[in-house]
C-alpha cells in the first residue's frame, strides 16, 4: 500500500497548532492560585522586605476581609499593628531630629520646626489607623487567642549610606529629594525596631533578625497586649504636643490604652509572668496619673 507523502492543508495546520499549544503547556510553570490566605500572606512578606509598607497594608487588609478566620489573617492583624507603629517610630525619628536642628540653628529655627510638625502630621495620620487596626485586634481577643509574630525583615544593613539626619540635627535643612531618601531609610528602621521590640530583643537588632528569619515566633498574650498598650499611649501622647493639641485624639488613645492594658493584666491573672506584670504595674501608675486617679 502506498503511504501518502502529503497532508490536507486545513489538516496540517491544525496539528502544528495542537504540537505548539502542547508545548507551551510544557513550558510554562505551574500557575499559582493567587485567591489563597497563603498567597496573599506571602506579598505582605515581599512587600515588607521592600520597605513597600502601604502595599504591606493593603495586601494585608485584602487578606483579613477574603479570609478572616483564617491562620494567616491572625498573622497579619497583628503585623498591620506592627507595620503602623513601626512607621509612627520612623516618623517621629525624623520629626525629633528636625527638633534637635532648631536648638542647634536658631537661624533655621522656623523651617525646622515647620518640617518637624509636617512629620508629626504624618505620624498623626499613621496614629489614626493604627487605632481601628488595634479596635479590630481587640475586638477578637478572647482569654484562648494565641499569637504569633511573622515577618520579612524590613532593612538591608549591608546598603546603609550616611545618616543624613544627622546633618538635621546639625541644623541643616535637606531638600526634597533628600528628605524623601530619609524617609526610605528610617521607615523601615522604625519598623524593624518595632518587629524587635515585640519580640523581646529591643536592644538586639541582629538577634531580631535572626528570630523572625527562623519563621513565626509564638508570643505570650498578656505580652502582646502590654507592648500594644505602652505604644498606643505613646501615639497618644503625639495628641497634646504643643501645636498639634487635640483633645478628643487625645483622649481617644488614653482609653484605648487603658483598656488594652486592662486585657493585659486580666491575661496576666491566668498566666502570670513577674516581668510583663512589672511592666503592666509600671504603664498602670502612668496610665492613673494621666488620669488623676
Amino acid at each position: 500500500m502506498r503511504v501518502p507523502t502529503s497532508f490536507h492543508p486545513c489538516l496540517s495546520a491544525s496539528l502544528i497548532a495542537i504540537v505548539c499549544l502542547a508545548a507551551a503547556g510544557c513550558s510554562q510553570e505551574p500557575q499559582v492560585d493567587t485567591n489563597t490566605p497563603e498567597y496573599l500572606f506571602s506579598e505582605v512578606h515581599k512587600a515588607v522586605a521592600d520597605g513597600r509598607f502601604e502595599k504591606a497594608l493593603e495586601s494585608s487588609g485584602a487578606l483579613q476581609t477574603k479570609f478572616p478566620k483564617s491562620e494567616q489573617a491572625a498573622k497579619a492583624r497583628l503585623l498591620s499593628i506592627v507595620l503602623l507603629l513601626g512607621q509612627s517610630d520612623g516618623y517621629r525619628s525624623i520629626a525629633d531630629a528636625y527638633l534637635a536642628g532648631m536648638e542647634a540653628d536658631p537661624d533655621q529655627y522656623g523651617t525646622l520646626r515647620s518640617t518637624a510638625f509636617n512629620y508629626h502630621r504624618k505620624r498623626k495620620s499613621v496614629a489614626l489607623v493604627l487605632y481601628q487596626a488595634c479596635d479590630r485586634f481587640l475586638k477578637r481577643h478572647t482569654p484562648e487567642s494565641t499569637y504569633a509574630l511573622e515577618s520579612s525583615w524590613p532593612v538591608d544593613d549591608s546598603e546603609q549610606g550616611p545618616d543624613q539626619l544627622e546633618e538635621v540635627r546639625g541644623g541643616n535643612l535637606l531638600d526634597s529629594e533628600q528628605q524623601e531618601e530619609v524617609e526610605v531609610v528610617e521607615l523601615p528602621k522604625g519598623v524593624a525596631r518595632t518587629l524587635a521590640r515585640f519580640v523581646g530583643a529591643e536592644e538586639d537588632l541582629a538577634q531580631a533578625r535572626t528570630t523572625l528569619g527562623q519563621g513565626a515566633v509564638d508570643l505570650v498574650p498578656s505580652g502582646v497586649l502590654l507592648t500594644m498598650a505602652q505604644c498606643i499611649l505613646d501615639n497618644q501622647k503625639l495628641f497634646g504636643r504643643e501645636g498639634l493639641s487635640e483633645v478628643k485624639n487625645y483622649s481617644i488613645f488614653l482609653h484605648q490604652a487603658d483598656k488594652t492594658l486592662n486585657m493585659a493584666l486580666a491575661s496576666l491573672e491566668e498566666h502570670p509572668d513577674e516581668a510583663i506584670q512589672a511592666g503592666a504595674d509600671e504603664l498602670k501608675a502612668e496610665i492613673d496619673k494621666l488620669y488623676g486617679r
